[in-house]
């Protein structure tokens, strides 16, 4: 899961009704469209020390006095490097997201999350974590259903299918999905479970050396439609996370 955040750059940012329930959609956010940021935010400043440990999830608390919105866009600087759950409405005046890391390996990291409710007020969080170079067992993955670059894909698909390669074999459960949607958006998805090609799933040819070939599947929210969707796999966000592919959704 990654110089300062500029607002004229924003692309597809995340929408997410409040309850955490509804599905999510996207769309852009012109400069004009976010004022200040004048939104709460607890921490503001984020450090995932990942050296030596596989570090949890992150909380912020997002807070305004004067009545949190209903709905929320996020927009990640740098998605690869760390991804951020739909913020979810505690309070009249208070809502939390989680933030989850995705390491760079060897080198240290940062990035910017920027939120922004319905009505355009922001926070900025800034994200750092710590270079981590522990051996890695998750080694390559390719998406092989859908196909990659497969255009015209359904955003409700619902799960991908993964063909796996490592050096020991994973462990159902231990390897996780972290989906890239357009340039600054992401979600993620379910843990993946050891499961056979369905049909349709075009079967690659192995990287070389000598790995452990499974085959996993993993549950996927929603998409936006019309969007280009990333996918990265990672079994320690101590480690690096590998590519498995994208593809277009419909």
């Amino acid at each position: 899961m990654r110089t300062l955040f500029a607002v004229a750059c924003i692309g597809l940012c995340l929408t997410a009704c409040g309850s955490g329930s509804n599905p999510v959609a996207f769309r852009a956010l012109s400069a004009s469209t976010v004022r200040a940021d004048s939104l709460g935010a607890h921490p503001k400043r984020l450090t995932f020390a990942l050296a030596g440990l596989i570090e949890s999830p992150k909380t912020v608390t997002i807070t305004d006095t004067a009545g949190i919105g209903s709905s929320f866009h996020v927009i990640v600087q740098d998605p690869t490097q760390v991804g951020v759950a739909a913020p979810v409405v505690k309070s009249a005046t208070m809502a939390t997201a989680t933030f989850y890391p995705i390491s760079r390996g060897t080198t240290s990291g940062s990035t910017a999350v920027k939120i922004v409710d319905g009505s355009g007020t922001a926070a900025t969080i800034r994200v750092t974590q710590a270079p981590c170079g522990r051996p890695d067992n998750l080694m390559h993955a390719d998406l092989i259903y859908p196909r990659i670059g497969e255009r015209g894909v359904s955003p409700s698909l619902g799960v991908m299918f993964f063909a796996v390669y490592t050096m020991a074999a994973p462990r159902d459960g231990r390897v996780f999905l972290h989906v890239i949607v357009g340039t600054h958006g992401t979600l993620e998805g379910g843990s993946l479970v050891k499961a056979p090609p369905p049909p349709g799933a075009v079967i690659p040819t192995p990287p070389s050396g000598h790995f452990v070939t499974t085959y996993m599947r993993a549950s996927v929210p929603k998409l936006p439609a019309k969007t280009k969707i990333g996918t990265q796999l990672y079994d320690d966000n101590c480690q690096p996370p590998v590519l498995g592919g994208g593809i277009q959704t419909s």
